[in-house]
């Protein structure tokens, strides 16, 4: 009898042991089949994940070359009609005359016209004006410009300077006058460039962090929506700002001839963003990351070239990845929230599917 029920017990054991194993084998697989499942979700939505990344960066590369593309044509359309206008002028018979009553009528006329043009003014070879749009006639051997134009003979557009006067940057075409092969003159106009600044400002969208800006062949902001940098003449080669000095009140200082007394301070750029402006300005376009004012910035840059002897000009347009990435992070954060509520979903199927066969 004893062993009967030894038997017995015996039996019921090895029965609670491969139960046991079973139930075990079933554990182990249900692990694995989880394991592997969060894994290929997780891989799957990695993937998917770098390829739309991808894809949207590369398409904020495209909008906002495409946006440096249109402002350096307007930029470059605007400053070879007021090249062609001057250089049609510079051949005018009547200007030729070098007779100062018969070249004021038609400088003056010309800037009336022409709202962008603030000043013309003809100089002989001697350096003494024959004729102006406006105010007395000087002397100007003694200036670079003239003193450029005479040794080279060449037409060109100079390098942008603040206008006390407009308060905005200027430029000056300078072209050699000649009445058959003789150089009678040098002839001189001042363009006023608020037009750029409009251009710049109606593209400029602060709201989603994105500008841009114009800079010269020497390095000098020509236009850009922050009109500190004008006013202050930044300067993206040299790296510095002009600033006017002021006395312990506060007050701006000013030499004797009433003139205000300016100091250069360093500007503090990243090392990406002074690489940037050397490409852009050896005439290279192109587009990348960078730092600037301590945010990633997405960065598209082209040249402007201009007629004559004259260095290109450069646009540059800065898109805040925070702002240009923003609509993919909300996203990103919606399909996050999707996929924890889906692998909640099917764990919570494959745990009473588990069950149900237990």
């Amino acid at each position: 009898m004893q062993s009967g029920n030894l038997a017995c017990y015996n039996f019921c054991q090895r029965c609670c042991y491969w139960l046991k194993g079973i139930y075990m084998k079933r554990k182990s697989i249900f692990k694995q089949m989880l394991v592997l499942m969060v894994v290929v979700i997780c891989g799957l939505a990695a993937i998917i994940l770098t390829i739309f990344m991808t894809a949207y960066e590369k398409d904020i590369y495209l909008r906002n070359q495409d946006i440096s593309n249109l402002l350096a044509g307007e930029t470059g359309v605007f400053m070879d009609g007021a090249y062609s206008l001057n250089e049609v002028l510079a051949k005018n018979p009547g200007i030729l005359t070098m007779e100062t009553e018969v070249q004021t009528p038609i400088l003056a006329g010309c800037v009336d016209n022409n709202s962008y043009l603030e000043q013309i003014y003809i100089q002989g070879t001697d350096g003494m004006q024959t004729g102006r749009s406006a105010g007395e006639l000087a002397d100007r051997s003694t200036r670079w410009w003239f003193v450029q134009a005479m040794s080279e003979k060449k037409p060109f557009i100079s390098k942008s300077y603040y206008s006390v006067a407009t308060g905005m940057p200027c430029a000056s075409i300078f072209f050699p006058m000649y009445q058959g092969e003789e150089l009678v003159g040098i002839y001189a106009a001042d363009l006023k460039l608020d037009f750029l600044q409009n251009l710049i400002g109606e593209y400029s969208r602060e709201e989603n962090s994105r500008i841009s800006f114009v800079i010269d062949g020497e390095g000098a902001v020509v236009a850009h929506p922050d009109i500190q940098q004008i006013e202050e003449q930044y300067n993206y080669q040299e790296m510095v700002k002009t600033v006017p000095v002021k006395d312990e009140a506060g007050r701006i200082r000013k030499d004797a001839e009433g003139n205000i007394i300016t100091q250069q301070l360093p500007l503090e750029v990243s090392r990406d963003f002074k690489e940037m402006i050397g490409k852009v300005m050896e005439g290279e376009s192109g587009s990348g990351k960078i730092s600037y004012e301590g945010e990633p910035y997405y960065a598209s840059y082209t040249s402007i070239p201009l007629k004559g002897q004259s260095d290109s000009w450069s646009l540059i347009t800065l898109h805040k990845k925070s702002a240009a990435m923003a609509a993919v992070y909300r996203m990103l954060r919606a399909a996050a929230v999707i996929l924890a509520a889906g692998m909640g979903i099917a764990l919570l199927m494959m745990i009473f599917r588990r069950q149900s066969l237990l």
